[in-house]
């Protein structure tokens, strides 16, 4: 019995001093730590202005990255935008939605873009629809608006030189310094529309609202999109 004890007390002595070790070493961790978030500290002191100059950097290139791929998106966009408008009027389509499209300085140059029918006081049928679109910018010079729906449409700096706009529709449009040197304004509907400085002389005008621009009518414009609607139609013919 006695040997029995004897031999039972290094056990718990080796218990014991295991515990104390673990202890210590639980105790030593924290030290450790704090050392490490000291030392940290003080090379971001010393380091202060070359972190700030990196951190500057870094989002500032991130930002630039984000400005590129949204100005890249949009310019994809865009394209497909052309795209689907030139696609829509060569194909002759009967419906031809462009409301709200974003369309800032697309080439549109000499697109027959016009109503279907032309009767009098039909143009109903087949017409291109703008309605809220921006143009801002845009090439519409020597295109067939005629009845088209220009509704709120942002055409701000736009090229309509020579455009048959005869009955289109520009009420509440932004006109703001478009140039529509030219352009066939006949009937066309300018109310509640702007067109603070935009050019708009030798236009063909032999009938008008009383609410557009009072230009007098330049026969040789009448003239030239007369020709140019009858090389339209030939071609049509021709197709």
């Amino acid at each position: 019995m006695p040997s029995s004890r004897k031999a039972a007390a290094p056990a718990a002595h080796e218990v014991s001093g295991g515990k104390a070790a673990a202890a210590t070493i639980e105790d030593a961790q924290p030290a450790s730590r704090h050392r490490s978030v000291g030392r940290l500290l003080v090379w971001l002191s010393a380091h202060r202005y070359d972190v700030l100059r990196d951190l500057v950097i870094g989002l500032a290139l991130l930002g630039l990255t984000i400005l590129f791929e949204s100005h890249l998106a949009q310019s994809q966009e865009r394209l497909e935008n052309v795209r689907f408008v030139r696609q829509t009027v060569m194909d002759g389509q009967v419906v031809k939605p462009f409301e709200g499209l974003d369309l800032r300085h697309a080439n549109l140059a000499g697109l027959p873009m016009q109503c279907l029918s032309f009767g009098a006081n039909d143009f109903t049928t087949g017409c291109s629809d703008f309605t809220g679109a921006d143009l801002a910018g845009a090439d519409l010079s020597r295109s067939n608006l005629k009845g088209v729906w220009l509704t709120r449409a942002d055409l701000s700096g736009s090229n309509l030189r020579g455009a048959d706009l005869e009955q289109a529709h520009l009420n509440g449009a932004n006109l703001t310094g478009a140039d529509m040197t030219g352009a066939n304004i006949t009937s066309t509907d300018f109310n509640l529309s702007s067109w603070n400085e935009a050019v708009i002389e030798r236009v063909c005008r032999k009938r008008g609202y009383d609410r557009g621009p009072q230009s007098k009518s330049d026969p040789k414009a009448c003239e030239a999109i007369a020709l140019r609607e009858e090389n339209e139609i030939d071609l049509r013919r021709n197709r």
